[in-house]
């Protein structure tokens, strides 16, 4: 019953008058200015891409099982199927334009409609002078940002969820909201030369010494060596702590990046999803932003980047031509020939700053790939057994195909 109440008020939110025009995307609203890059996509077009892509190798091609364990709870032994699938975790979105976006949900819209009338929650220097960051060059100024699914896909999700007997792994429950980050997240206009230079995590006490030891793998090439991303983001470069300008071989790396980071202000801290969860998180990234530059996100518990997982772009469409697969095919992130970042951003590269070079946008859609044995969580080992590679009961973070 539940369930069915969720779905009607989620329909009925998406087909309300109004809903489409709820941002003057083609002018900005007042003077934060918002505008959506050209081919963006709104909710439905966002819901027809993850739809396809979740009957293809994003979702129901990635389903594995892996045997039954056993397991005990006070003394009576208990049983459990084991399961490695993706879930769509959230979307990530990175722009070198101030106030542009491509993608469009429900939810954002009213949180940036929220924001065009108080002119409160988004930084104040945004509004003020030229980005530093080019659509024609690999370094500068880029705005990161991270929305939760649209309403009607977590409705979705949880019916799926229900079908299988609570036994494929979905590691959170409905996620409300749109998670605003700016890359610097400038205050005031006299402190934009100010954030390019040095980044606040520099002089915070508890980020300080990894943000410049993150500094210092990353100069030397050794992000490489970084096998379980405690400091670097695989092939993007560093983990947030980092200066406020990206600085990177290509614009559409540049974007990369700064979606990535902005990921990883949001993500949960260390352990909440297993060994491979390495992130600082909300706790202590939080400190170092503009509050309301955050709303809408502070209950999120966000994976941070993970090999293994995949990306489904959504802006700007890849098509056939590229890849030799459709828009709603998935990316492996995981290192490996032909699936490793690097392989992944030069053809990035060469796709979108030939064809979309104006816009210097793109999004993506971020889909985790978990394991989990759920009919054990709550057992006697299953503490123990969180922190064993492949081996937690509730959905963990996996490497394994």
């Amino acid at each position: 019953m539940r369930t069915v109440t969720i779905l009607v008020l989620i329909i009925g939110f998406l087909l309300a008058p109004g809903r489409a025009s709820a941002l003057d995307m083609a002018t900005g609203k007042g003077a934060s200015g918002f505008t959506m890059a050209a081919g963006g996509l709104e909710e439905l077009g966002i819901l027809t891409a993850l739809g396809s892509g979740a009957l293809g190798n994003c979702f129901v091609g990635s389903i594995r099982w892996g045997g039954m364990e056993t397991c005990t709870s006070s003394g009576w032994p208990r049983v459990c199927v084991r399961f490695r699938n993706n879930y769509l975790q959230n979307l990530l979105e990175a722009s070198g334009k101030r106030h542009h976006f491509a993608l469009q949900t429900v939810m954002s819209a009213a949180f940036l409609e929220a924001i065009a009338d108080s002119q409160s929650a988004a930084p104040s220097a945004k509004k003020l002078g030229v980005d530093m960051g080019m659509f024609t060059s690999g370094s500068g100024r880029v705005q990161g940002r991270t929305l939760a699914p649209p309403l009607l896909y977590e409705a979705l999700g949880t019916l799926v969820q229900g079908a299988s007997l609570n036994s494929l792994c979905r590691p959170t429950d409905l996620r409300f909201g749109y998670i605003y980050f700016a890359e610097g997240d400038e205050t005031g206009a006299g402190q934009t030369l100010w954030r390019s230079i040095i980044s606040p995590y520099y002089l915070n006490r508890m980020t300080s010494g990894i943000s410049l030891f993150a500094k210092a793998v990353e100069t030397v090439g050794m992000c490489g060596l970084d096998v379980n991303f405690m400091l670097c983001i695989g092939g993007y470069g560093t983990k947030y702590p980092t200066s406020g300008d990206i600085a990177a071989s290509s614009p559409a790396l540049r974007l990369i990046t700064g979606a990535w980071r902005a990921q990883e202000i949001h993500a949960a801290p260390a352990g909440t999803y297993g060994p491979y969860d390495t992130s600082l998180g909300p706790v202590i990234h939080s400190q170092m932003h503009l509050p309301l530059s955050m709303a809408g996100g502070v209950t999120a518990v966000l994976p941070p980047y993970s090999p293994g997982s995949y990306t489904q772009w959504l802006y700007p469409g890849m098509g056939s031509l590229p890849v030799g697969n459709p828009d709603t095919f998935c990316q492996v992130l995981g290192v490996g020939a032909g699936t490793s970042p690097q392989a992944m951003n030069q053809m990035l590269s060469e796709a979108i700053n030939k064809t979309w070079i104006e816009e210097d946008t793109l999004a993506f859609a971020y889909w985790t790939r978990w394991t989990c044995c759920n009919w054990c969580q709550g057992a006697d080992d299953a503490a123990v057994k969180h922190m064993i590679p492949e081996q937690g009961y509730s959905p963990v973070l996996t490497r394994k195909p």
